[in-house]
């Protein structure tokens, strides 16, 4: 920890000569290095979880936007080293799954953008790979950039996607789950099953914010058998239901970063960087 205090100072120095961008993306370098150095520290088991939003032709953003080509590129390394894709179902044999030798991947898509149909799902079909998405009900069928029922249940149909909830109206949970369960998981499970036959098993905080509070609660509905976050965090379990910890995956990503990343070598950074987030929303929330 000394020696990553004297990087950090010493990063800080260096800051005074460079732009905030250039600066930020030379932490994040060196703090994905001594991640790496680490990573055996931090390898949970043989499943990887990967997180996407949506895929662009477009310029893409951070974690939000993927562009096409660097999503292929991904999905094809995939395919070609014979890893084993997941749907959610697959988890209810997970003890199953850890006993073999084979390295399995759970690939999630958080909202239900409509490229999840018009542009995941040709690639996913041709290179036979499995993928789910997380639906935030409200807007499916109701916004042009999301998918519709239709849409959801042809892929359903297909075998190769899996379906969760995201909420109804993707709120953050915290502070206000008990008012919002009703409307935010009871409603948009119920729907998802009246459109497509779906008892849905696996839940995704929106925003990736959750506290122990929002946990318990969920937990206490006996609802989902599995919580997803969009940190690093290692797997664990509260009663029947499981938390997941996910790594998302940026567009500026290089492929030997997606590797490492699906490897779970970048796991410690990630660990790190959702307590530093943490104690920076307690901070304001103190100052306001």
């Amino acid at each position: 920890m000394i020696f990553l205090y004297v990087i950090l100072v010493s990063l800080r120095l260096e800051s005074d000569y460079m732009n905030a961008k250039s600066f930020k993306k030379l932490l994040k370098s060196i703090l994905f290095s001594i991640s790496d150095m680490f990573s055996f520290m931090y390898k949970f088991d043989n499943i990887s979880i990967l997180y996407y939003h949506d895929v662009v032709h477009g310029a893409g953003f951070s974690y939000q936007q993927i562009e096409y080509n660097n999503f292929l590129e991904q999905m094809r390394w995939i395919s070609k080293r014979n890893y084993e894709t997941l749907l959610f179902d697959d988890l209810n044999n997970e003890s199953t799954l850890k006993k073999g030798t084979n390295k399995y991947i759970l690939i999630t898509f958080d909202d239900g953008y409509r490229s999840n149909y018009e542009t995941v799902f040709p690639i996913m079909r041709e290179l036979n790979l499995k993928f789910n998405i997380f639906l935030e009900v409200g807007a499916i069928n109701k916004r042009d950039n999301y998918m519709t029922w239709d849409m959801i249940n042809e892929m359903k149909d297909s075998g190769i996607v899996g379906f969760g909830a995201h909420t109804y109206n993707h709120i953050d949970m915290r502070n206000t789950y008990n008012i919002n369960i009703p409307v935010e998981i009871l409603k948009a499970n119920a729907e998802i099953l009246e459109r497509t036959g779906i008892r849905v098993e696996d839940f995704c905080f929106p925003f990736g914010y959750y506290d122990k509070c929002v946990v318990r609660a969920l937990c206490s509905l006996n609802v989902y058998k599995r919580l997803y976050t969009t940190d690093a965090v290692k797997k664990y379990a509260r009663g029947s239901t499981t938390v997941y910890g996910r790594v998302g995956i940026e567009n500026d990503d290089s492929l030997g970063t997606f590797r490492k990343k699906v490897d779970g070598r970048y796991n410690l950074y990630y660990r790190v960087s959702r307590i530093i987030r943490n104690a920076i929303r307690d901070i304001k929330v103190t100052d306001n």
